[in-house]
């Protein structure tokens, strides 16, 4: 089973590294994902609920003290657990300050004055202090354990004041951070606010009651109120009224609904009263699936990510032997021990890593969140690298750049057989196939002719056509290919056609045609002026609609009669050829290019196989929403650049001030907890972007 713990209290990215790693190594632990942006602990385990509720709680603690683990109910009841917290910090912070300031009153003794800073300190820093404490016994060396050693070096030697300040600071600078990461983190679940957790389930009486929409079931009927979010997909039986799909799809306009329309969980119902019956259960409903996507996001981590986290490990250890070399060696060359060590506290306190561990898996965190904003979902920092990164982008054809609303043309049949015979023959073979031009012969067959008929003996060969039997003649239709490679001779006939045979003869064709999406030149000409260098269309569709459909979409490139493996190895080359490459598709021919690709878009919530291949999902269906992707995300990546040669420069520029004796404590705290705050804020700023 799966399950997701909110860790509250947890402000070490390398504690939460170590809790990730011990709770993965637990027997029965399959998959683990700790977001310390976030705090969400996401494991799948082959346990009960309670056993693993009591493995990360066991875990947790025996790492960390003073984290709880919350489960997400718990958590939402518990939220104003922090505000207390905050005021509790700010208080404590202002009686520290104040003890200070009463030292400065002429004619207090010298040993009551640094009694009285000494339980300031204490009073600003209690539970920095006994957290520091507690991980020196774990051998866990965090930036607590160098703010202490640094803290009480300097009473040591005689700097209250100094020792005093600095702990106040980063109580301040720690608070701080924490309001700001955990605004962060409210602000991205709010984006997956969409779902209504009631239905309003209407009886056969035509009383209505308010459930859990967990215990809906599919086939009832439920009633939406205007102005209400709808809890689960399905169809309006009855009433009109207009939809608003913005949290969905990023789509501000409303859109008409009336009976038969279909409906999606998380839609704003802007008109009337209408009622819903209801085809998919709450798991499977699209807010559901979207909420599930963003919240997993955080699992698959880019390089940049992961690049960050191991230079945590190494780091702090380095900085601590280069301060205590800095102490030690120059004041056995130099003499003057006590500068030395001030000196040594300094890059003891400025070196904390804490701006990059807490603010570049915030930083992608938020770029998936501002993707979703806009209908886009980006299913982790790796695929937000990836985007950003694009050189190529290759497109599927039919239901991508074109509608995927077939229809059927011109009919040809052979002598001895009629129209209506090829119609027949191909809607019964078709029956059972998702393709849609297969789609669009059932209907055209439904809509002249009435229930189809049944067949038996039903095969489908992706990218090559189906077969049946039917009154005891075995059915081919499909590809002119297939109709040879199965000796069936197809001249004489339009091609380019949806061919059909009987016991190995060809009775005739049907001509499918299909229209370009209006948006899609429009798409591809934004790609190439955002610096996509090369766009292509591969296709199982033959040459003629291909060349048609490439030439008004103004792509570079065009292959067209592939089978799924040959779209693989047509992408492969492009990658070769040009570099970082995006597939965007739909269906469940597309799964093997899309997982081949840097990054896979599926188009809309359909196929499940479409959508579990896919690294980005386009939930409105359109390829428009490609480029705002790819803004979206160089936009980001420019963000989480900026923070690390921010934090990484500003803590340079102190390492190399403080040999001189040109940086301070107060220094060492700005560059510290100063810098994390700053670089918060501003990968906060990400979930901006792209708002319409």
């Amino acid at each position: 089973m799966k399950a997701e713990y909110i860790l509250e209290g947890l402000d070490c990215a390398h504690c939460a590294s170590k809790i990730s790693d011990k709770i993965s190594k637990l027997e029965g632990f399959r998959e683990v994902n700790l977001n310390f942006a976030t705090k969400t602990l996401t494991v799948k385990s082959d346990l009960s609920e309670k056993d693993i509720y009591s493995s990360v709680v066991r875990t947790v603690s025996s790492i960390e003290d003073g984290v709880s683990v919350k489960r997400e109910t718990d958590h939402d009841e518990g939220k104003g657990d922090g505000k207390k917290k905050y005021l509790i910090d700010g208080i404590t912070i202002a009686i520290a300050a104040v003890m200070c300031a009463l030292t400065l009153i002429p004619g207090i003794n010298a040993i009551v004055k640094a009694v009285i800073i000494a339980a300031a300190l204490i009073i600003a820093g209690y539970d920095i202090i006994w957290a520091a404490l507690k991980n020196v016994v774990r051998l866990n060396i965090d930036e607590k354990v160098l703010l202490v050693i640094a803290v009480t070096a300097a009473f040591i030697i005689g700097e209250y004041y100094e020792a005093a300040i600095v702990m106040i600071l980063f109580k301040i600078g720690e608070t701080l951070e924490d309001i700001s990461t955990n605004r962060s983190r409210r602000e991205i679940e709010a984006l997956a606010d969409i779902r209504p957790d009631t239905a309003n389930v209407v009886a056969e009486d035509g009383s209505i009651t308010a459930l859990n929409a967990e215990n809906v079931n599919i086939g009832d009927i439920i009633a939406v109120k205007p102005y209400e979010r709808i809890p689960l997909d399905g169809y309006i039986v009855e009433g009109t009224t207009t939809l608003d799909s913005s949290a969905l799809t990023g789509e501000s306009l409303p859109v008409e609904a009336s009976e038969n329309t279909e409906v999606l969980s998380g839609m704003l119902n802007c008109g009337g009263f209408i009622k819903v019956r209801v085809a998919k259960s709450y798991g499977q409903s699209a807010a559901s699936r979207i909420i599930e996507m963003v919240k997993e996001s955080a699992a698959n981590k880019g390089k940049t990510d992961k690049f960050i986290t191991r230079f945590a490990k190494v780091y702090t250890p380095i900085v601590v032997i280069a301060a205590v070399l800095l102490c030690v060696v120059p004041s056995l060359i130099f003499g003057d021990f006590t500068s030395w060590l001030q000196k040594a506290l300094v890059l003891l306190v400025a070196s904390c890593p804490c701006a990059l561990v807490i603010s570049i898996p915030l930083g992608f965190f938020a770029a998936s969140g501002a993707a979703s904003k806009n209908g886009i979902l980006i299913k982790g920092g790796r695929f937000v690298e990836a985007l950003a990164q694009a050189r190529a982008v290759v497109f599927d054809k039919t239901g991508t750049l074109t509608t995927g609303r077939l229809s059927v043309g011109k009919i040809s049949a052979a002598e001895g057989f009629s129209e209506g015979d090829v119609l027949e023959y191909a809607a019964v073979a078709d029956k059972y196939s998702s393709h849609p031009a297969a789609k669009a012969i059932i209907s055209k067959y439904e809509l002249t002719c009435g229930e189809l008929p049944e067949g038996e003996d039903y095969k489908e060969t992706p990218g090559h056509g189906a077969e049946a039997v039917f009154c005891g003649k075995h059915i081919l239709c499909g590809s002119a290919k297939w109709m040879q490679k199965n000796g069936c001779d197809v001249s004489g006939l339009p091609a380019d056609s949806v061919y059909v045979a009987a016991d190995g003869i060809v009775i005739g064709s049907l001509q499918i045609s299909d229209t370009v999406r209006p948006e899609s030149a429009k798409a591809i000409k934004e790609l190439k002026d955002f610096g996509i260098k090369h766009t292509a269309m591969l296709s199982g569709d033959s040459a003629a609609s291909c060349a048609a459909v490439a030439g008004e979409c103004g792509l570079d490139e065009y292959a067209a009669s592939l089978l799924p493996e040959q779209k693989v190895e047509r992408l492969n080359k492009i990658k070769a050829d040009y570099g970082t490459t995006i597939f965007v598709g739909d269906g469940i021919n597309d799964a093997p290019v899309l997982a081949a690709a840097d990054a896979g878009a599926a188009m809309g919530l359909g196929s499940d196989a479409a959508l579990e291949s896919a690294d980005v999902v386009l939930v409105s269906d359109s390829p428009a929403q490609l480029p705002q992707a790819l803004k979206i995300c160089k936009r980001a990546m420019g963000v989480i650049r900026f923070n690390i040669v921010f934090a990484l420069t500003v803590k340079a520029l102190v390492f190399l001030l403080v040999p001189f004796g040109l940086a301070n404590m107060w220094m060492a705290v700005a560059a510290d907890v100063g810098v994390s705050v700053l670089s918060v804020l501003n990968a906060t700023r990400i979930l901006r972007f792209g708002k319409r």
